[in-house]
C-alpha cells in the first residue's frame, strides 16, 4: 500500500488524546498547605511552584525542568524574571523575606516564551490573608534562591538543601497534582487521578478565570495565548459555567418569523 495510506491507517489506529483535565482552586489551596507544612526545601519548592503555575497560568516547562533532550521553545523563568511592588514601588529581590513578602504585586517578565511575545509581562496583586498568594509564594521562591548563593539565571523551580542545587522536575509537579487529587477525593467530582497532571494546573487556572467573571481577553492575556485555543479548558466538564442555561430555555419567549413574512397577504 502508499505510504500515504499506510500512515492515514496509523492515524486511524491510534487513540484520540485525551488532555489533562482543569482542576479546582482546591488543588492549589492544597499546594499551598503543603508547602506551608514542609520541612524539606524540594517539597516547599513544589508547593510553592503549584500555586504560582495556577494563577500565573504557567507551561509545565516554564516552571520546571525537564529530561528532555534538544532545543524546547518553551523557556523556564528565572529569578531575574520576577519583580515586586509595594504600592507602585519596585523592592530589591535581595530584600529579606519579611520585606518581600509585604508585596502588594508581583511580575513575571516574558523572555523567549513559547509564543514569542518577549518583554511582555503579567501582574498579579497580593493576596491578602490567604496560604495561596501567588505574590508571596514567588517571594518565598526568589528570597531561598538569593539567601542561598543563587543566581539570577537560577530557575524559579531551583532549592537548595544539604545536596546542592537542584531543580524541581516535571514529572515531580505531575505525581504531585495526582496526589493532591487523590488527598482531596476529587474524584467523586469527576477528576479522575488518570486525567490531571501538571497541565491541570494551568488549564484550571484558566477556568477559574472564566468562573470568576473574567473576559477572554484576560484569559488570553495572562495565558499568554495569541488564539482562542484558551477556550478548550472552558468546556463542558466545567458544569458551574451552564448553571441556569436550560430554566432559561425554558422560558416562553413569543416570536415572529420575519423571513416568512409577506406583504401580499398570499
Amino acid at each position: 500500500a502508499p505510504l500515504e495510506m499506510q500512515l492515514e491507517g496509523f492515524r486511524r489506529a491510534d487513540p484520540i488524546p485525551v488532555p489533562e483535565l482543569a482542576i479546582p482552586v482546591a488543588v492549589a489551596e492544597w499546594c499551598g498547605r503543603f508547602a506551608r507544612d514542609a520541612t524539606l526545601p524540594a517539597e516547599q519548592a513544589k508547593g510553592d511552584m503549584g500555586i504560582v503555575a495556577f494563577f500565573y497560568l504557567l507551561r509545565v516547562g516554564e516552571y520546571t525542568s525537564s529530561k528532555t533532550r534538544g532545543l524546547r521553545r518553551t523557556k523556564q523563568f528565572w529569578a531575574q524574571d520576577v519583580s515586586f511592588f509595594w504600592d507602585g514601588e519596585i523592592l530589591d529581590p535581595r530584600a529579606p523575606l519579611e520585606e518581600l513578602e509585604t508585596a502588594t504585586g508581583a511580575t513575571l517578565k516574558l523572555t523567549n516564551q513559547k509564543n514569542g511575545v518577549c518583554g511582555s509581562c503579567v501582574h498579579h496583586h497580593a493576596i491578602r490573608n490567604s496560604e495561596i498568594c501567588p505574590v508571596r509564594a514567588l517571594a518565598r521562591r526568589i528570597h531561598h534562591i538569593y539567601a542561598n548563593g543563587g543566581a539570577e539565571e537560577d530557575m524559579l523551580c531551583t532549592f537548595f538543601d544539604h545536596m546542592g542545587k537542584s531543580v524541581i522536575m516535571d514529572q515531580e509537579m505531575n505525581q504531585l497534582v495526582k496526589v493532591a487529587v487523590a488527598d482531596l477525593k476529587l474524584e467523586a467530582r469527576g477528576f479522575p487521578v488518570s486525567r490531571v497532571g501538571t497541565h491541570s494546573l494551568r488549564a484550571g487556572g484558566a477556568v477559574a478565570l472564566a468562573l470568576s467573571g473574567q473576559s477572554a481577553e484576560m484569559i488570553k492575556k495572562i495565558g499568554r495565548w495569541s488564539s482562542d485555543t484558551f477556550l478548550m479548558y472552558v468546556h463542558e466538564q466545567i458544569a458551574h459555567l451552564t448553571a441556569g442555561v436550560a430554566e432559561g430555555m425554558a422560558r416562553t419567549f413569543l416570536f415572529s418569523n420575519v423571513e416568512g413574512a409577506t406583504t401580499s397577504g398570499g
